[in-house]
């Protein structure tokens, strides 16, 4: 049973909160792509795992690089062409690339997201591809704590 996990993240603790959600699932995926809706989006992690703590950064190339992306852990694109080598976990920024994506080329997916996150809307307009899933939805809340909003396997 695949895995699609969504974060809600409030849009004023975006830029604190990304990066600690990137790190989380690199510690259990090794290998991840990061999926964006376009390029501004993807140049703003570009910068943003570079810079977001002053003693880290998160390594990573974007479609743009030209050097082997299978040095990676992280690759951000705004094509699934440039993410084949790290099949295993996807991370989306939109629930929108949900619902033009084959999730069945990967083992779990997350969207992590600034929009609402309305998973009985999802569950009516994406059915067919998350039946037989474990779905998973945490909000944060302004405090940067999170609570769950849906748990369950969709039969």
């Amino acid at each position: 049973m695949k895995s699609i996990t969504f974060y809600q993240v409030q849009s004023t603790l975006y830029k604190v909160t990304i990066p600690k959600v990137i790190i989380k699932i690199l510690e259990v995926a090794k290998k991840v792509n990061f999926l964006c809706k376009n390029k501004d989006e993807m140049e703003y992690l570009d910068n943003l795992m570079w810079s977001f703590s002053q003693l880290s950064f998160i390594p990573h190339s974007t479609e743009n690089d030209k050097f082997d992306v299978e040095l990676q852990d992280l690759i951000i694109a705004t094509n699934f062409d440039h993410l084949m080598c790290h099949n295993n976990f996807l991370i989306l920024s939109s629930t929108d690339l949900l619902a033009n994506f084959n999730i069945d080329l990967v083992n779990d997916v997350f969207v992590v997201t600034t929009e609402n996150v309305n998973i009985e809307y999802l569950l009516t307009k994406l059915g067919d591809k998350l039946f037989g899933n474990k779905i998973k939805c945490f909000i944060q809340n302004l405090d940067s704590t999170w609570k769950v909003d849906y748990d369950d396997s969709i039969r």
